[in-house]
């Protein structure tokens, strides 16, 4: 952790000179010493001021922010939220301009809540954290794929985001499980054995050596074990070299700093050469990471195209992002994977400034036509879910990871839609989609796996995968139901309602009962026909063909009960052949009660 934060007060923020205030405890005192010997391996200046109750850790904040500086000064908080409490007060109210980085128990949304009673944070909502930095195994909002999938079980499951403890002990129990199943078969005591159920058994003590022994295997970057924080193993001395993600707030929000240093694990050369590589520490080595926070406005939705499988959107999208010397990649080079056909070029931004907090802004208009794969196995209750896609396709995700912009839309209104569509779209946005109604939309973090070496030799086991990282628009909607089965199963009502009178002929009209059976099952086909020009070529059923279905069974069993009927009478029976339209009728009327039933219950429960 002291390590982490001196190769970004470094290598990032360009500072020489830091500061080291500590609590003198089992917790603070190793990572300032960490945090030490970093700084005299890349040669800053580094003094270190340890306390032993808040007080004096108050104290010795406002010694330092008000001592006269030569210089810029780095503060390094090695403590946990009390303490760290009333070093951050102290060293606000002193109005000292120097960086702040503090170690892993300041790098959540919670610790803001600490100052809630003080008057300045009443008055201006974080003033004691804006702009602090922080230390943490992960940062959710510029996690790896696989971390974001275990963010959204733990949501599913929980109902809220997971702290880095959580992750980290959902780490720790994938490696035990990989001990034990590594070892699992060792010493094992003979089949028709009592277990025993007493310490210090030689069977345990063996699957404990065992077990010792595979951990100490994992001696390197191509033995490790996968994990959500990045390959696991460990060095000569039992410890984990794991990456430290950069948090920094925003008002009283923690977000992820605008530049990363990710661990890699076979630099090359080159890289090494251009200065693209950081080493931080013996013989470890990190690549800049950009974190570029991104944002969409959805101008509008004017179509959408079922057969084509496309739909028409007009949208801003923007980027802020720091131009960081040694980067190797643009982030603005975007792409858009889904896009038809439409009018962007990524070099021709409709707008591009700096910005106050020294980050590039850049803006683009958007209209085109992109693709999207409907769901129509329910149609006509079928949702639908819209998506906009963009990536970087020349970096990957440990070069440039894009997060969302949590300071909102910067242009647009979004009057009508804030509440139930997130701003993400103006209010207007959908009035020319007259059969649908939008339910939700939403800006998301996007990544694309590629479980693949990809024919580079100089990847490990573990590494042995591309990961892009992007940034995505989504649309839910709704069909208006009512609306589409009038147009669509209105006639086929109306010629249901004939062949159902068609049933009270009397026998003497047995050829105009068969005529009227006949022409409406040529009728469903034709609008059978027309349904399926509207859906494109489907390979599937959808909901309202088994209405169709239906419809064509009536028509044989029209046709059947009045032939039956008719060959009843020729025989002399006529009291059955009145059964058999009696049974008709009734048969008829349960198949068009149990289908409007049936539709009911999809249009609500869909």
């Amino acid at each position: 952790m002291g390590e982490a934060m001196v190769n970004h007060l470094f290598h990032v923020l360009g500072h020489r000179r830091v500061a080291i205030v500590f609590r003198d405890n089992p917790f603070g005192r190793p990572i300032a010493e960490g945090l030490r010997h970093a700084a005299d391996r890349l040669g800053l200046d580094a003094s270190l001021h340890g306390f032993t109750d808040p007080a004096a850790a108050a104290d010795i904040a406002t010694r330092i922010g008000t001592a006269e500086q030569a210089g810029p000064l780095a503060i390094a908080l090695c403590m946990v939220e009390p303490d760290a409490k009333a070093a951050l007060v102290a060293l606000r109210r002193t109005g000292t301009k120097a960086a702040i980085i503090g170690a892993s128990p300041l790098a959540t949304d919670q610790f803001a809540r600490y100052f809630q009673d003080e008057p300045e944070e009443r008055r201006t909502p974080g003033f004691f954290v804006d702009g602090v930095y922080a230390v943490s195994p992960i940062m959710l909002d510029s996690g790896n794929a696989e971390t974001l999938a275990f963010a959204e079980r733990y949501r599913a499951r929980h109902g809220d985001d997971p702290l880095w403890n959580a992750v980290q002990g959902y780490d720790a129990t994938r490696l035990a499980i990989a001990a034990l199943r590594a070892t699992e078969g060792i010493a094992a005591p003979p089949a028709n054995a009592v277990p025993p159920a007493t310490e210090g058994i030689p069977n345990r003590d063996a699957r404990r050596t065992a077990v010792v022994a595979y951990l100490r295997g994992i001696d390197s970057p191509a033995r490790a074990v996968p994990s959500l924080t990045g390959p696991l193993w460990f060095e000569g001395v039992g410890s984990r070299p794991q990456a430290a993600r950069i948090g920094r707030f925003r008002g009283n929000a923690i977000e992820s700093a605008l530049v990363q240093l990710v661990p890699i694990t076979v630099p090359t050369a080159a890289e090494i050469a251009s200065g693209t590589l950081v080493e931080t520490g013996p013989g470890r080595w990190s690549r800049r990471q950009q974190v570029v926070h991104a944002g969409a406005l959805v101008n509008e939705i004017p179509r959408i195209d079922v057969v084509q499988s496309t739909f028409s959107a007009d949208f801003y999208v923007w980027l802020r992002f720091v131009v960081a010397p040694n980067m190797a990649t643009d982030p603005a080079e975007i792409d858009f994977p889904d896009m038809v056909r439409a009018t962007f070029d990524p070099a021709r931004p409709a707008a591009r400034r700096q910005l106050d907090d020294g980050t590039t802004y850049q803006l683009w208009r958007v209209r085109g036509d992109f693709k999207n794969d409907f769901n129509l196995r329910r149609y006509p209750f079928d949702h639908q879910n819209l998506r906009i896609r963009m990536f970087n396709a020349r970096a990957a995700s440990d070069t440039v990871v894009y997060v969302r912009d949590r300071r909102g839309p910067v242009l647009g209104s979004g009057i009508d839609t804030e509440a139930t569509l997130g701003g993400t779209v103006e209010a207007a946005a959908f009035r020319n989609l007259t059969q649908w109604q939008p339910l939700r939309a939403g800006e998301f973090r996007d990544n694309l796996v590629t479980q693949s070496a990809l024919g580079d030799p100089g990847l490990v086991e573990a590494e042995k995968q591309r990961e892009l990282s992007g940034f995505r628009v989504e649309i839910d909607l709704r069909r208006y139901s009512l609306a589409t089965l009038a147009k669509t199963l209105l006639p086929m009502g109306i010629v249901t309602l004939i062949m159902l009178a068609s049933l009270w002929f009397p026998h003497g009209l047995v050829k105009e009962k068969i005529a009227v059976s006949i022409t409406a099952a040529l009728s469903g086909a034709v609008m059978l026909n027309a349904v399926n020009a509207q859906l494109g070529p489907l390979g599937y059923t959808v909901a309202v063909e088994y209405a169709f279905y239906l419809f064509f069974a009536l028509s044989l069993l029209c046709t059947v009960s009045v032939l039956a009927a008719e060959q009843l009478r020729v025989g002399g029976r006529t009291r059955g052949a009145g059964r058999v339209e009696v049974a008709t009728r009734a048969t008829f009327l349960a198949a068009v009660a149990a289908t409007g039933l049936a539709m009911t219950y999809a249009a609500m429960r869909w």
